[in-house]
């Protein structure tokens, strides 16, 4: 399996390698944190207090949807 980790995508596959030069792609995808991050950065540049609760509110959701 593999996992390639952007700000605003995480793409990952999962290969089944027949040899060194040989493999075939079982299952690949890629999973999107642009909306999420797009509403971060729209309360960040307001300069909203990081106490805010729609602040923290997209923080803890940002957090807890990549892991």
């Amino acid at each position: 399996m593999s996992i390639d980790l952007n700000p605003n995508y995480i793409g990952w596959v999962i290969v089944h390698w027949k040899s060194e030069n040989k493999f075939k792609i079982i299952k690949h995808g890629v999973i999107s944190q642009k909306c999420i991050n797009d509403n971060w950065f729209k309360l960040k540049n307001k300069h909203n207090n990081s106490a805010d609760k729609c602040r923290k509110y997209i923080s803890n959701k940002r957090n807890y949807e990549i892991f």
